[in-house]
């Protein structure tokens, strides 16, 4: 996916090759982004022309999802049917389904002309509902990503009567929720990704019936050639520390795999945006692999509580810690971070939930080098003494109660 983001070249075997790599490493899903539709490679000025690229995809993505099933993998596969561009088939055969932005070309330039299927219409419903149904059988897919990139509000107010003003919006969004309800119930064991332009529909309505596989799309924003910037894991660290607080299950973006970015980004999910290292000679092969196993490794903690330690500060970019405990065996994990700026090497943790007077087994990890167990007494873990020799780098501590 991140390939075609870069380049717009996207096909059958280029994917299926990608998707083999990625499952020889051990990740588990395979995504196709904005790649597969239309008549041309140019993704945002073809939403509305839902079938497969047949020059590119000549057997639709279905050969895709067959080897990605073939290697135990899901199959993710990515739609924007909420927007409508003119000149595609949506546009010309359903425009009274469609509403239109007021003053159009003062809007920013990725999205002039763009139209909003009116959701609030039971009838761009079942288009809607009719469109993805039948790509998720044709697919065989296990996970429907559906992004919402633009900005609807002067589209729905264009549509409202004087003395309506928000009615639009409301049933639009009814109809959304009516989608996704259709959808699953259509495809028992169906996950939906609410994507939205990088978390921009979390609300409580949605999240009872999706999920929320990236929080944000920061690194589009500070990408620097496919590697995440330091104020790229910074604001990780300050989405995972706010979002974390009432939302246990979501993921973001992961363009490096170092330890400090992806425990900067630590949560249930990874997704890795960029190309993945080919070979064992590529410096960030061994790092991947790592990434990978400490996460399969930590997810039994993603769902339990997420306690911060020490708050992330972007202006500081400094230290910043957090701890996951899991009550049922007194067990959990207390990460640090070191950022670019931070001048300490050194910080004492006072982490929660901890039996002072109990005896601990501890695994210490400096970055993604394994230091012996060690057992520590509840006091001693209770004024947990980190030191994070270089910047830009990170301790994790496994811990559990072994007695007491």
């Amino acid at each position: 996916m991140y390939r075609f983001h870069v380049t717009r070249i996207a096909n059958e075997q280029g994917e299926i090759e990608a998707l083999e790599r990625a499952a020889a490493m051990g990740i588990e899903a395979y995504w196709v982004d904005a790649c597969w539709y239309g008549n041309l490679p140019d993704w945002a000025k073809e939403v509305g022309n839902w079938y497969a690229r047949r020059s590119d995809f000549p057997r639709g993505l279905r050969p895709i999802s067959d080897r990605a099933h073939e290697l135990g993998m899901k199959f993710i596969f990515w739609m924007e049917p909420e927007r409508v561009r003119p000149d595609t088939e949506w546009a010309r055969t359903y425009p009274d389904l469609l509403l239109h932005y007021p003053n159009d070309d003062k809007r920013h330039p990725w999205y002039r002309g763009d139209m909003l299927l009116n959701l609030g219409d039971p009838r761009a419903v079942d288009l809607a509902f009719e469109t993805v149904s039948s790509l998720i059988t044709e697919f065989n897919t296990d996970i429907y990503r559906q992004d919402f990139s633009g900005y609807p509000l002067d589209a729905w107010y264009a549509a409202d009567a004087p003395d309506r003003v928000g009615i639009t919006e409301i049933r639009h969004i009814e109809g959304l929720y009516a989608l996704w309800d259709r959808i699953r119930a259509a495809h028992p064991g169906i996950l939906i990704d609410n994507c939205a332009g990088g978390g921009r529909r979390i609300d409580l309505e949605t999240l009872r019936r999706a999920t929320v596989l990236t929080r944000s799309d920061i690194v589009d924003v500070d990408d620097e050639g496919g590697k995440a910037g330091d104020k790229v894991n910074i604001v990780n660290q300050i989405q995972c520390w706010g979002l974390g607080q009432w939302l246990a299950d979501h993921a973001g973006l992961n363009n490096a795999f170092d330890a400090y970015a992806t425990r900067s980004a630590l949560c249930t999910g990874f997704m890795a945006y960029r190309d993945l290292p080919e070979n064992e000679q590529d410096p960030e092969y061994a790092d991947l692999i790592a990434t990978l196993a400490e996460l399969k490794r930590l997810r039994p903690f993603m769902d339990e509580e997420r306690i911060g330690l020490i708050a992330p500060d972007l202006d500081k970019e400094a230290l910043a810690a957090f701890q996951h405990h899991r009550h049922s065996d007194a067990s959990g994990i207390i990460v640090a971070l070191r950022g670019p700026e931070a001048n300490a090497d050194s910080v004492t943790l006072h982490p929660e939930y901890i039996d002072v007077g109990g005896t601990y087994q501890v695994t210490k990890w400096n970055d993604y080098r394994q230091l012996p167990a060690t057992r520590i007494s509840g006091a001693a873990l209770k004024e947990l003494a980190m030191t994070i020799a270089q910047r830009r780098s990170s301790v994790l501590v496994e811990y559990h109660r072994v007695s007491g």
